[in-house]
C-alpha cells in the first residue's frame, strides 16, 4: 500500500468517532489489545447487522401488526343478507321421497317419475347421507334441476306477508329465490346476479336476478346517496326483517331431513351467495314469535399494509385475487369456487348449487357418493387451505347476538307488524311462525389493522443502536467514504525527511 495511504487510514482511525479503531492502528498498541479491539469491533457490527436484518423484516417483510379500535354509526353498513331455508324442501305429495326410497333399497324397479323424484330428493336431503349409503345408485336425471325448481317449496308457499323497516311493502318483491345447498331458499338484500357473478357462470344461477343495482362495496362504503342498495342499518331505530313463516306439518317429508320440520336462518355479507360456513339459527315450532338480534363488527386493514406479502398478512384486498365465477371476492366465495374446482377433478361434475360454466355438467345421483365423499373430506380438512382462500383484508362479520321464542299473546297479531288477516287461508293459522330479524342498536365495533414498527422507528432504533454501539453516525459514514475516494497518489520518499514533511503535509491537505 503506497505509504501515503497508510498514514492517512491511521489518521482517519484517529478521528473517527467509530470506538475501537483508534487502539487498532495506533502502533503503540499490543498485538493482544488490538486483537480485543478487533473483536469488540467485529462483535458489535454483527450485533448491529442482526438488529438490521430483524428490523428490516418487520418493516418490509413480515410486519408487527396492531389493532386500533373506533366505532363508527350504524347508517354507514348494510343490513345482512338474510336467506330463509326451509328443512323440508317439497311437500309429501306429489314427491312421496320416503316410498321411491324404499323401493330403491328393495331392488324394486323405478318408473321414470319415480326416478325423477327420488333423484331430486336424493339432491337436496342431503343432511342424511344415509339416504345413499350403501345404495346401487345408476340413476342419472339431469333434468332434476328443472323439475326441483317446479316441485320445491315457494316464496309464497314459505313466507306469504314480509316486510323491511317500517313495512310500507310487502309481496315477494324484495325476496329472492337462490339457489343453495338447502336447494331453493328465499333471500333478503343480496346483491343482483349481474353484480355478483362473472360472465362465465351458468344460466342456472339467473335466479339470483331481481334487477337492483347495487352501490356499495365492502373497501369504500356507499357511493351514492340518493340509491341506498343493499339495504342500510339504522342509527335512529332497529330496522328489522318481518316474516310470517308457513310450515304444513301434515303434508312434509319428513325423510328429506334429520330435523323434521322448520327453517334454517342464515345471515351473511350481501356480496356472498350462501355456504355451508355461514352462520345459522333454527326456527323448529309453530304459532311462536321469534327475535332474532344480530350484532355487527367490521374490520379494515391500512392500505400501506399492502406492500407486504399476502402469506404474512394473511388476508387479500380487493384488486389481489381473482375468481372465475364471483366478481367480488370473499373467502366465503373462494371456499366455494375451491370446493367445485376439486370435486370437478376427481369426480367429473360438480353439485348442482356449485359455480360452474356451461360445459360442466352436474352430479347425478350416480355420481353422489364420490362428490359427497369430496365435499366430507374438503369440510374436515378446510385448514390445510389448498386453493389459498384467506379472508378479505377489509370485511364484515354479523353473528347472533340474542334469540328469544315467545308465543303469540294475540290471537288476531302475530308479532309486531302482522295480523291475521295476512293469512288469507284459514287453514294456515296453525301452522304459522313470526320472525323479526333485527341488528343491535349503538355504533358499530371497526377494528383497523395497521403496521406497528414504521419507518421512522426503524431509522430512530437502528441509528441510536449505532451509535449506542460503534459511536457511529450517518455523518462519520460518510466523512471516511469521502476521504477514502479523494486520496491522491504521491511518489514515495520514505528515506528522505524532506519526502516525510511534504507527506504530513498532503495528509494535513486532506
Amino acid at each position: 500500500m503506497h505509504p501515503i495511504r497508510i498514514k492517512l487510514s491511521k489518521y482517519l482511525s484517529k478521528i473517527s468517532t467509530i470506538h475501537g479503531l483508534n487502539y487498532v492502528s495506533d502502533e503503540k498498541s499490543s498485538k493482544c489489545s488490538k486483537f480485543i479491539w478487533i473483536s469488540a469491533i467485529i462483535l458489535s457490527f454483527l450485533g448491529c447487522f442482526f438488529y438490521f436484518l430483524k428490523a428490516y423484516e418487520k418493516v418490509f417483510v413480515s410486519p408487527d401488526i396492531s389493532i386500533k379500535i373506533s366505532y363508527e354509526p350504524l347508517n354507514e353498513f348494510p343490513f345482512p343478507a338474510i336467506s330463509i331455508c326451509p328443512r323440508t324442501k317439497f311437500p309429501f305429495e306429489p314427491v312421496n321421497f320416503k316410498k321411491n326410497l324404499q323401493k330403491l333399497k328393495e331392488n324394486k324397479t323405478l318408473s321414470e317419475d319415480e326416478e325423477l323424484k327420488l333423484e331430486m330428493g336424493l339432491q337436496v336431503c342431503q343432511s342424511n347421507p344415509d339416504h345413499f349409503a350403501n345404495l346401487t345408485l345408476n340413476i342419472s336425471r339431469p333434468d332434476f334441476l328443472d323439475h326441483l325448481s317446479k316441485n320445491h317449496y315457494n316464496i309464497p308457499d314459505m313466507t306469504p306477508r314480509h316486510c323491511f323497516d317500517y313495512c310500507n311493502s310487502e309481496g315477494s318483491t324484495f325476496l329472492t329465490r337462490t339457489l343453495t345447498f338447502h336447494g331453493f331458499c328465499a333471500t333478503f338484500n343480496q346483491l343482483d346476479f349481474n353484480d355478483i357473478f362473472t360472465d362465465q357462470i351458468h344460466d342456472d344461477f339467473k335466479v339470483y336476478s331481481h334487477g337492483i343495482k347495487s352501490n356499495w362495496n365492502l373497501s369504500y362504503g356507499y357511493f351514492d346517496s340518493n340509491h341506498e342498495y343493499p339495504s342500510k342499518m339504522s342509527d335512529g331505530f332497529s330496522k328489522s326483517l318481518n316474516a310470517i313463516l308457513l310450515q304444513d306439518i301434515t303434508n312434509m317429508n319428513k325423510d328429506c331431513s334429520i330435523y323434521r320440520r322448520g327453517f334454517e336462518i342464515y345471515w351473511h355479507l350481501p356480496n356472498e351467495i350462501l355456504t355451508h360456513w355461514h352462520s345459522s339459527v333454527n326456527i323448529n315450532n309453530v304459532n311462536k314469535d321469534n327475535q332474532i338480534y344480530i350484532k355487527t363488527k367490521s374490520f379494515q386493514m391500512s392500505p400501506k399494509l399492502q406492500k407486504y406479502d399476502v402469506k404474512h398478512r394473511k388476508c387479500f384486498f380487493d384488486h389481489e385475487k381473482n375468481l372465475k365465477f364471483f366478481k367480488i371476492y370473499s373467502e366465503k366465495n373462494c371456499l366455494l369456487e375451491c370446493l367445485a374446482n376439486i370435486t370437478i377433478a376427481k369426480c367429473g361434475c360438480v353439485r348442482y348449487f356449485m359455480p360452474r360454466d356451461m360445459t360442466t355438467s352436474v352430479c347425478t345421483a350416480k355420481d353422489l357418493v364420490c362428490s359427497w365423499t369430496e365435499m366430507v373430506n374438503y369440510y374436515e380438512n378446510i385448514e390445510l387451505n389448498p386453493c389459498g382462500c384467506y379472508h378479505s383484508c377489509n370485511y364484515i362479520e354479523y353473528e347472533l347476538f340474542s334469540i328469544t321464542e315467545t308465543d303469540v299473546e294475540d290471537d288476531m297479531i302475530l308479532g309486531q307488524f302482522f295480523t291475521m288477516d295476512d293469512l288469507k287461508n284459514e287453514e294456515d293459522r296453525d301452522k304459522f311462525t313470526v320472525i323479526a330479524i333485527k341488528t343491535t342498536k349503538g355504533k358499530i365495533e371497526e377494528r383497523t389493522s395497521y403496521s406497528a414498527y414504521q419507518m421512522q422507528q426503524f431509522i430512530s432504533d437502528f441509528g441510536g443502536l449505532l451509535s449506542l454501539a460503534m459511536g457511529c453516525s450517518i455523518l462519520s459514514i460518510v466523512e471516511l467514504i469521502y476521504n477514502a475516494f479523494n486520496i491522491k497518489n504521491e511518489p514515495e520518499d520514505d528515506e528522505d525527511e524532506a519526502g516525510d514533511d511534504e507527506n504530513k503535509e498532503n495528509i494535513q491537505r486532506y
